[in-house]
């Protein structure tokens, strides 16, 4: 009998053992507090273990003489090395950076990243949540760059990242910035706002600077951008070569009156799908421009992008832009576009081909209710011709054009124009093999007196606006 207790007793211990051994690590809380020096944080940080909260209590936080990087330099006042943490602020927890000290433009400059975050085997999760970031370069900056200005290459980094609920004032360049995700990014329900539209991007998520893009975000994870309110960037979100993005429910604007330059949301490329939907997009130069083509080394296809459901207003540029001779078989769909500039401005603008155009209303006043177009370039070979494009049911009844609602130049081959039965929509065409129903000839004749410049005119504008967007972003 003893025997047998004796190896009971042995069984059970060896049972608690294992179980010990096999149970995960309870989640520990760091405390820290305003009182804190910077590097008494930071030292807390390096001593977390994955899994672990690191959490900012009420108070402001100065770490205003953190070192400064260069715009494309990795670094920060904190830094986040291979570790899986959540970084989580009281209510009250304020994080104060400082003015950029060099550069005058939100291209070139030196400043203090709040975060920098590393993890260049891509196997640790990174949140935060309820953090107040004011007065920074970049706000948190997700991204392993080789810091070259000339040649800027993002590598691998990070697994998944989520932010939500923090709030980004007085952000010089990017409120956030990543690059080379390998898992899922979500960022929901923060307030992102930067200095009157001298700033550079609300959100900037790039997969594109590495050559071949061979490396970048698996196919099967998700970028999810929801409910978040974006302010003062002449960029709200910019995309490069994303994968399964969904945009739903963001208020992305401008205080500046006029505005012609910032735009709302931008693909450069896109590697298989998005979603754009229920966003309200105000006073912008563009509100959502999609672009693919060639790019030095780079061709970036831009299809499978659904934009459905958006309100844009007080647009001045163009309110749908679809650039490039790779930009195709997207779907722009119930839109309320509303355009305020006399001239050389459309409600929607294509160089692409087989992308779909359904139930949008466009209001107000430009040069065209919708232009199609495209351009040649000698040097390179390259070029762009909207063809296939289809058309049909877009309510123009609100807009009034200069000169007419539908100008198709001599770029342009094979597209469908069905307007609605009761409206009295004017077109022009100066392509090849258009078709167009429900629609009537434009007669130079009745040339509004307003109008100064020939149909070839603006398309050698606009061509020339779209490219430039591109590169600056």
């Amino acid at each position: 009998m003893r025997s047998y207790h004796r190896v009971l007793f042995c069984f059970m211990a060896l049972v608690l053992l294992i179980f010990v051994v096999s149970s995960p690590a309870y989640a520990k809380k760091w405390n820290v507090y305003p009182t804190m020096a910077r590097g008494v944080i930071q030292a807390v940080i390096d001593a977390a273990k994955d899994g672990d909260v690191i959490y900012f209590n009420p108070g402001t936080y100065d770490f205003s003489t953190a070192p400064t990087n260069r715009n494309y330099e990795n670094g920060g006042a904190l830094q986040i090395v291979d570790k899986s943490l959540t970084i989580k602020g009281a209510p009250g927890s304020i994080i104060v950076g400082a003015p950029v000290i060099a550069g005058s433009t939100s291209i070139w400059m030196t400043g203090i990243n709040a975060f920098w975050i590393l993890n260049s085997d891509a196997d640790k999760d990174v949140a935060f949540d309820g953090l107040t970031f004011k007065t920074f370069m970049n706000g948190i900056f997700a991204v392993n760059s080789n810091g070259n200005r000339n040649y800027n290459v993002g590598y691998p980094n990070l697994r998944n990242l989520q932010i939500k609920s923090c709030t980004f004032t007085d952000i010089y360049r990017n409120g956030i910035a990543v690059e080379g995700e390998q898992g899922n990014l979500t960022i929901t329900d923060n307030n992102i706002e930067g200095l009157s539209t001298i700033s550079r991007l609300g959100l900037y998520i790039d997969w594109l600077n590495e050559p071949g893009n061979t490396q970048w975000q698996p196919d099967n994870t998700l970028v999810t951008i929801k409910n978040n309110s974006i302010q003062n960037f002449l960029g709200g979100i910019i995309f490069q070569q994303a994968s399964n993005v969904e945009i739903k429910n963001n208020n992305i604007s401008t205080d500046s009156n006029p505005n012609y330059d910032c735009i709302g949301i931008s693909f450069f490329g896109l590697k298989n799908s998005a979603k754009v939907a229920d966003n309200v997009l105000f006073n912008l130069g563009q509100g959502v421009q999609i672009w693919g083509g060639n790019n030095g080394p780079f061709a970036c296809m831009a299809t499978g992008i659904t934009v459905k459901n958006n309100d844009l207003s007080n647009i001045w540029n163009y309110g749908i832009n679809v650039l490039g001779d790779l930009a195709y078989s997207n779907s722009i769909t119930n839109n309320t576009i509303q355009m305020l500039s006399p001239e050389q401005s459309n409600a929607i603008y294509s160089e692409g081909f087989n992308n779909e155009y359904k139930n949008n209303i466009l209001g107000g006043y430009g040069w065209a209710a919708v232009c199609l177009s495209g351009w040649t370039d000698p040097d390179s070979g390259l070029s762009a011709f909207a063809h296939n494009e289809f058309f049909k049911d877009n309510s123009i009844a609100g807009f009034t054009p200069n000169p007419c609602h539908y100008a198709l130049d001599f770029y342009t081959h094979d597209n469908t124009i069905i307007g609605l039965k009761p409206e009295q929509a004017l077109y022009s065409d100066n392509g090849i093999n258009n078709n167009f129903k429900r629609v009537y000839l434009y007669s130079p004749q009745s040339t509004p007196t307003h109008m100064s410049v020939s149909s070839s005119k603006v398309s050698n504008i606009i061509k020339k606006g779209g490219t430039k967007k591109v590169e600056t972003l």
